[in-house]
């Protein structure tokens, strides 16, 4: 867990997915802010999948582990471990490669993959603000945790990474009644049969996957909001 104090406004970003040109162009458009937290979800299918990595480090951006991190640790901790027969061919074959990992993977050197293993591990499940909306604690996380039955923000840490594969691919939205209002990602919402690339917004929480990397009509969008004022910001998608 991480929380925050001392911040005015927050830019929470939805799922990137290696699209560091849509990033900045989101950051720009957004306008001075105090504080930028990801959902995750930097890496795989898009353009620069390192350089997001490295933008985020440069600048103080606060990221949430995605599935699409703990795909990569999965599969790279085997392959940048001790060496065994078939050790690429297990990381070729692996779900990270299969959901997008294999253009990062080519692109980036044994000492890139490294660090971006170890800042990976790093990554907390959630990021609770200071903010209160609809009565609520505002969180932030990849996927929506605000419907599990499990008091989620008094578990430790260590509890909460023992269980991060679970809470990093729950594809369920959230509910009506909840402890805290979930800002998060992870589901593109036109699956949840929203049209246009908009968020999914509820009383207790916001979808802000709108798919940016994907090039479709109902996709296509990087997806913000800005905390307090829940003002929702969107940047047609730049990356190839």
């Amino acid at each position: 867990m991480e929380t925050t104090s001392n911040y005015k406004k927050i830019l929470c970003v939805g799922d990137i997915h290696g699209c560091l040109s849509t990033l900045k162009a989101l950051i720009a458009k957004a306008g001075p802010v105090d504080s930028i937290i990801s959902v995750g979800d930097l890496i795989d299918r898009g353009e620069d999948s390192f350089g997001v990595i490295k933008y985020c480090i440069e600048n103080n951006i606060r990221v949430c582990l995605g599935n699409h991190e703990q795909m990569a640790i999965e599969a790279l901790k085997v392959y940048l471990g001790p060496a065994y027969p078939f050790k690429r061919m297990d990381l070729l074959d692996s779900d990270w490669i299969a959901n997008g990992g294999r253009r990062v993977f080519d692109e980036a050197s044994k000492e890139d993959l490294q660090f971006m293993v170890d800042y990976f591990q790093t990554l907390p499940i959630y990021i609770k603000t200071d903010y209160i909306h609809n009565d609520l604690p505002v969180v932030i996380s990849h996927t929506c945790l605000n419907n599990y039955v499990y008091d989620i923000l008094n578990a430790s840490q260590e509890d909460l990474k023992s269980h991060a594969k679970s809470f990093v691919w729950s594809r369920t939205q959230a509910v009506s009644v909840a402890s805290f209002f979930n800002i998060y990602g992870h589901t593109p919402t036109d699956y949840l049969g929203i049209k246009g690339a908009a968020p999914r917004i509820s009383e207790t929480g916001v979808n802000l996957d709108t798919g940016c990397v994907y090039d479709s009509k109902d996709r296509g969008k990087l997806t913000a909001v800005i905390l307090p004022s829940m003002e929702i910001i969107q940047q047609e998608r730049l990356c190839v």
